[in-house]
């Protein structure tokens, strides 16, 4: 059986009506994250694209947009270091879908699942993205601090961020603007991290979430180590006193900025500066990662 392509802005892309402070006039998007269906390698990932792409369900662009990205900055296309890859199952509400698991090997025969609850095979719903927030985590929007779920659910769109040509002497802000949310599609247990520092901060994220840290750099979660040092938003340093590991069964939030420079998709969240799902899909170009250049010790430029 062969599905046309479906994109997941057209797969989850539903008709709400939301009404509060700051809200979008149109339904922002939820592009999902795949917990219940991790691949934990880019052989297999690109195995699952490969099978999609024979199979017609994905064109050859978006085959392309799940492995490599355009580097804006330097006007060059860029192998992801971590494919993304498409993700199948029926969508259930703007928020939850029921997941098929996709085969992993490009000889497989073209047979997707059927659910007679929907009366359909499974889709395309989804581009896999990682790196999130637990519901309860707060992330700075124009009126405040609000919880990461309660901000999607609520459709807010006006998030801080920082303000092109920030540095370390002068953190300045601006409100920028959503353009999606990024949260798992299903319920799944997932690794988390509970990132404690001196000043009574907690940061409670995926591994591969991405933090600054003290060079202006950003990093996946699981790269950090005690003694270590977050920055905060009035720019004070915060040294990390424990990291621990949980297993979390739920889902897990993050949002997309409208702009693609690394400046402007760092936001803030628990007070502390962290880089937006823009770092995951890699649609914000890494480098050597490194941001707020101008005042950052040359040792901290090297790759």
């Amino acid at each position: 059986m062969k599905l046309n392509p479906l994109s997941w802005a057209r797969s989850l892309s539903l008709a709400v009506l939301i009404v509060g402070a700051a809200a979008s006039a149109q339904p922002v998007p939820n592009e999902g994250r795949c917990a219940s269906d991790q691949i934990g390698s880019n052989y297999y990932a690109n195995e699952r694209i490969e099978w999609a792409l024979k199979c017609g369900h994905i064109n050859a662009q978006q085959a392309f947009n799940y492995r490599q990205f355009f580097d804006i900055a330097t006007g060059t296309v860029q192998v992801k270091s971590l494919y993304t890859y498409p993700l199948y199952g029926w969508p259930v509400d703007l928020y939850n879908t029921l997941v098929w698991i996709a085969p992993m090997d490009r000889n497989a025969p073209c047979t997707v699942g059927y659910n007679a609850t929907y009366g359909s095979y499974a889709r395309v719903v989804s581009e896999c993205l990682v790196g999130c927030y637990t519901p309860e985590q707060k992330v700075r929007f124009a009126t405040g601090d609000i919880g990461i779920q309660e901000a999607m659910m609520s459709q807010r769109t006006d998030v801080v961020t920082l303000a092109p040509g920030a540095t370390f002497d002068r953190l300045t802000f601006q409100t920028g603007k959503v353009v999606a949310y990024v949260s798992d599609v299903a319920d799944a247990e997932q690794p988390l991290l509970n990132i404690r520092t001196r000043g009574g901060g907690h940061l409670r994220v995926t591994t591969n979430h991405p933090i600054v840290d003290s060079a202006g750099v950003v990093k996946q979660a699981d790269e950090f180590q005690e003694g270590e040092e977050l920055i905060r938003a009035d720019g004070s340093l915060d040294a990390i006193v424990s990291i621990e590991k949980e297993m979390y069964f739920g889902k897990t939030y993050n949002l997309k900025p409208a702009t693609f420079d690394p400046t402007t998709n760092i936001v803030v969240a628990q007070g502390f500066l962290n880089g937006s799902s823009r770092f995951q899909d890699k649609t914000v170009t890494e480098g050597n990662r490194v941001l707020l250049r101008q005042n950052i010790p040359d040792s901290a430029l090297a790759p």
